[in-house]
């Protein structure tokens, strides 16, 4: 929502006969798409191709990697209140240590013993050539 300025409601809906949704960015973050994002039936959203502006198809814009695969966030697409309404919610001061000894590594995570609640971690790995990413939904009570 933030981070794409996704703070209305869908603007449009199946322009193009995909089945998709349109969304207006406020804070301007897809310049080249004329400010809007386009999110599937699948959950994946993507940053408009402004080249499809007078298509009837999405091709541009779905040539493209999604920007962020909303899936795993219940179903966004039926409920888009889920994305525009989102709560960013207060940061619970987790710190991070990583130690690399021999071969692998290991990756300490820290919270305050007051914490209770659901957190993303999202840990990126890589070698300077490559690089992956795995989020971990954790869950403190």
């Amino acid at each position: 929502r933030n981070q794409f300025g996704l703070t209305t409601a869908d603007v449009g809906l199946n322009a193009r006969g995909a089945g998709e949704k349109y969304f207006h960015s406020s804070n301007g973050s897809n310049p080249a798409g004329a400010g809007y994002f386009v999110l599937m039936p699948t959950g994946l959203l993507y940053a408009f191709n402004i080249q499809d502006a007078n298509q009837h198809n999405l091709k541009a814009t779905l040539s493209q990697a999604p920007v962020v695969d909303l899936s795993q966030y219940g179903n966004v697409f039926t409920n888009t209140s889920l994305l525009f309404n989102a709560v960013t919610l207060p940061q619970p001061g987790i710190t991070t240590a990583f130690s690399n000894q021999n071969s692998g590594g290991t990756l300490q995570v820290n919270w305050p013993t007051s914490f209770s609640g659901t957190f993303l971690l999202t840990v990126y790995v890589g070698d300077g050539a490559l690089e992956t990413q795995k989020i971990f939904v954790v869950t403190l009570i």
